[in-house]
């Protein structure tokens, strides 16, 4: 062991120390008060595939991980992070009553803790939290529909990235209602939508592509999820919150006097009856007041 660049002024002073045949040195030394013998130590953060030059020499790990390296008088400490990696996973619909957008994901590489998401033209940069979620605030110009993010998944500590990307879908949650115990029915009081397909637990219903749902065995009182794939007067393809019957709204039964304009009338396969209706069960659209209410009928012979 020798000493070098040795001041004994009195001051405290950081001074190199040499070790022979020893690949580390410890971060102070303290001989003869006041002064102080430390050793240098230098710390740095790179990308795996990045090279770091100390002291004229060129160092590129070929693997993550922590990396020590020592010219007998400081000690250089590479912390090399791999790029950092998830796996987005699938997302469940979004209800457009609630003000989060959450998309699931898993970490592969690295150590990823913030991401740069791009929708529909707008930016959002979120950090990690607690989950292996992103969470971003919905704005009102993310209304329902069916979207792509685009993401940068980066680690703060490393100018290294990866890109992803990931689909989801905002539904909506105030266009369905329930009749009594076995109907469900769309509302297109706006005329907006021009076809319909039904799906019982994320799984299309065959035939069902009515406005109107209906099951004689009663839909109540069952943990199934129920909703509704609407096509607009746009094209746009649409959606429905995922509900159980019992979670659905009850549509209003009109009260009062006053005489009400029919405007349909449906079987329960949800076609629309043209002639007089014969005996059976019927679904009637009516309108009073500016408001539309459906009512539920049995004609007998």
């Amino acid at each position: 062991m020798r000493y070098e660049g040795f001041d004994a002024d009195g001051k405290e002073h950081t001074l190199h120390v040499q070790f022979s045949g020893v690949n580390s040195c410890e971060d102070s030394l303290v001989f003869n008060a006041p002064t102080r013998w430390s050793c240098e130590r230098d710390y740095k953060d790179i990308c795996l595939g990045e090279s770091y030059t100390w002291h004229n020499t060129s160092y590129c790990p070929t693997s993550a991980g922590v990396f020590g390296y020592n010219d007998h008088y400081d000690s250089l400490y590479l912390h090399v992070h791999a790029e950092p990696r998830v796996t987005m996973q699938e997302s469940e619909m979004i209800c457009d009553d609630t003000n989060e957008i959450r998309l699931p994901f898993a970490v592969t590489e690295g150590t990823p803790n913030l991401f740069d998401v791009t929708i529909k033209g707008q930016s959002f940069s979120i950090a990690k939290g607690s989950t292996d979620t992103i969470i971003i605030s919905r704005p009102a110009s993310i209304p329902a529909g069916s979207y792509t993010a685009l993401i940068t998944v980066r680690d703060s500590m490393v100018s290294c990235y990866s890109t992803t990307q990931t689909s989801f879908t905002i539904a909506l949650s105030d266009h369905v209602y329930s009749k009594w115990t076995d109907v469900l029915f769309v509302d297109n009081s706006d005329h907006r939508f021009l076809a319909y397909q039904w799906f019982a637990d994320g799984v299309a219903m065959g035939g069902e592509t009515k406005q109107h749902l209906y099951a004689s065995q009663g839909l109540s009182g069952s943990d199934i999820l129920y909703y509704c794939q609407l096509t607009t007067t746009d094209g746009e393809t649409l959606y429905t919150c995922p509900q159980t019957f019992d979670e659905v709204t009850p549509s209003r039964t009109q009260t009062g006097d006053g005489a009400a304009q029919i405007i349909g009338i449906y079987d329960t396969m949800g076609r629309r009856v043209t002639g007089t209706p014969v005996r059976g069960i019927y679904i009637i659209i009516s309108e009073k007041d500016g408001e539309r209410v459906t009512t539920k009928t049995i004609i007998y012979e």
